[in-house]
């Protein structure tokens, strides 16, 4: 008996050696270029669909917002293993720019103003492994770069408050090539465009594979897509109602060699903006993504006037009232210099 009445790991998924029976029958498959399957490796995958069936239904009846630390650590460690071999898929999304919101905190602040970019990029690993809380895109030991293609969708997202001020970042793509974006797909109780495009390519790419793999593959997105669009109070202090989203972006981001067989690494995780009701959609990117494909060309600060967050908005109208406050006039070295300096 495991955590939560959770189902002991099949023989397909238990390592013997350097993999497990269903990680080698699954390398096999992808190399041979085909939808067959031997007969022992059908035993694999059925096994491995049945398990998927219980498992994903026990997953789901866990209350994230009641775990204990202790059961958190142990809750990832099985749905490590249980999850062992990743589905990933994978489009082109080309967007000339991303924009970022960051709230400006006093510890930010030189003499009353942001002074240093790394304020407001990715937060740096040592900093979220000592904070030790959930995102819906990363866990405490990973970071990423929160962004928004559209600066309404950053802001809604972020949802500073009346009083505060915020600096809106212009992040430009310098490759003037696609990014690889892992997109969610399976997520049919809400409706957005995006997620709608994605499933429908995948529902046509499972027409290529073995209705084993397919059905496996539908149920492994399908589950982790709707933990990224549930919209629940967040009530655990370590924001654990992230957990299962969060170990998926990891996986999905997670950097790997790319072998003969291989995708890309992945630039950045697309997904329905929650905040939005799921008519926008949030980016996730990478570290190295930010680094090397993008370049930060300007700032503008602002002060929270008003807040309309709760109200039933257009899809393109402003969530807030901004007062002005000033722009970046040069962005060198790391530092940060304003018009009214």
């Amino acid at each position: 008996m495991t955590l939560h009445n959770l189902p002991e790991l099949p023989i397909s998924k238990q390592y013997s050696g350097n993999m497990t029976p269903e990680q080698e029958a699954f390398n096999k498959y992808i190399q041979t270029h085909s939808n067959y399957l031997s007969p022992q490796d059908e035993i694999f995958f059925k096994e491995v669909l049945d398990y998927y069936i219980d498992c994903i239904q026990k997953l789901k009846q866990i209350n994230l917002s009641n775990l204990s630390d202790t059961e958190a650590i142990s809750l990832t460690r099985y749905i490590r293993q249980a999850f062992n071999v990743h589905y990933k898929v994978y489009n082109d999304l080309f967007t000339e720019a991303v924009f970022r919101v960051s709230i400006v905190r006093e510890n930010f602040c030189h003499e009353g103003k942001v002074r240093e970019i790394k304020y407001l990029t990715y937060p740096p690993l040592d900093l979220n492994e000592q904070r030790n809380v959930y995102n819906r895109a990363n866990s405490p030991n990973k970071t990423v770069m929160y962004a928004s293609l559209y600066k309404i969708v950053a802001i809604r997202e972020t949802k500073p408050q009346i009083g505060e001020k915020i600096i809106i970042s212009t992040w430009e793509n310098v490759t003037f090539q696609p990014f690889i974006s892992y997109p969610l797909t399976n997520a049919n109780l809400i409706r957005n465009e995006g997620v709608y495009k994605s499933t429908k390519s995948f529902q046509d790419l499972c027409k290529r594979h073995h209705p084993l793999i397919a059905e496996i593959m539908d149920r492994y997105l399908a589950f982790f897509a709707e933990e990224f669009v549930k919209n629940i109070p967040i009530i655990s202090e370590r924001k654990y109602e992230y957990l299962y989203s969060a170990f998926f972006a990891n996986c999905a981001l997670e950097s790997v060699p790319i072998g003969p067989y291989g995708i890309p690494n992945i630039d950045l995780l697309i997904y329905p903006s929650v905040a939005w009701n799921h008519r926008h959609d949030n980016l996730a990117l990478t570290p190295d993504t930010v680094e090397n494909k993008l370049k930060l060309t300007y700032l503008s600060e602002y002060e929270i006037l008003e807040t309309f967050y709760e109200k039933n908005l257009g899809p393109m109208e402003m969530p807030v009232k901004l007062r002005y406050i000033r722009n970046s006039k040069e962005l060198m070295d790391g530092k940060i210099f304003w018009n009214d300096d």
